[in-house]
């Protein structure tokens, strides 16, 4: 006895028709899990609109210590020109104020522009939309804007270019720290710990510089 199969009433799906069907849940979970209830603007909120907006650099990277261990950095960016840029999320005045004096030696490097220390090539503030005036932010900082739809989603904006502190090859110095932290993200990512992904416990290993 022989069975016969209709192929016609099989659905023909390539892996490009499935990675688009997963891509949207993985989206709507995270931010799902990361929504703000009050709708207002968050921090994390942010974070995915910064990866959206610079979802053509090499790589990026959220919440994590990566040019030492005594800053955390909100979020990293590395350019298609080797560059990292740092940006700091801030979503009310009184947060970017306390950071000059709570983050004074580090407000001083970014100043001074230090050649012999891991500081980032460039370093921008984001904010949602008006927080801030362009006028408020320091000489060597840059200003992005997060504006919001009126649906939750929100979009980035560069409204002041921050200049470079200095050019040194940062990159090099920092690029195991960086790969450690996104193996230890996408972990978590496929194990659903959506949570984990704003969240710096890949290890507690010290990681030690040379001099730029």
């Amino acid at each position: 006895m022989s069975s016969l199969i209709d192929f016609s009433k099989l659905k023909n799906t390539s892996k490009e028709d499935e990675l688009v069907n997963i891509k949207p849940k993985i989206k709507q979970t995270i931010q799902s899990k990361i929504r703000n209830k009050n709708g207002e603007v968050g921090t994390k909120s942010i974070v995915l609109a910064l990866v959206q907006h610079f979802k053509h650099h090499k790589c990026t990277l959220n919440n994590a210590y990566v040019f030492n261990d005594n800053f955390e950095n909100d979020f990293v960016t590395l350019f298609e020109s080797g560059y990292i840029a740092e940006i700091e999320i801030k979503v009310s005045r009184s947060d970017f104020q306390d950071d000059f004096s709570g983050k004074v030696p580090k407000h001083e490097l970014l100043k001074e522009g230090t050649e012999w220390e891991v500081i980032p090539n460039k370093f921008y503030y984001c904010t949602p939309r008006g927080l801030l005036l362009t006028s408020m932010i320091p000489s060597y900082a840059g200003l992005i804007e997060a504006t919001s739809d009126g649906n939750g989603n929100l979009s980035c904006t560069i409204v002041k270019e921050a200049p470079f502190i200095h050019k040194q090859d940062v990159y090099s110095k920092v690029k195991d720290r960086i790969f450690r932290k996104l193996a230890w993200r996408y972990r978590q990512m496929l194990l659903g710990n959506y949570e984990m992904l704003f969240v710096d416990e890949d290890g507690t290993e010290e990681t030690v510089f040379e001099s730029v």
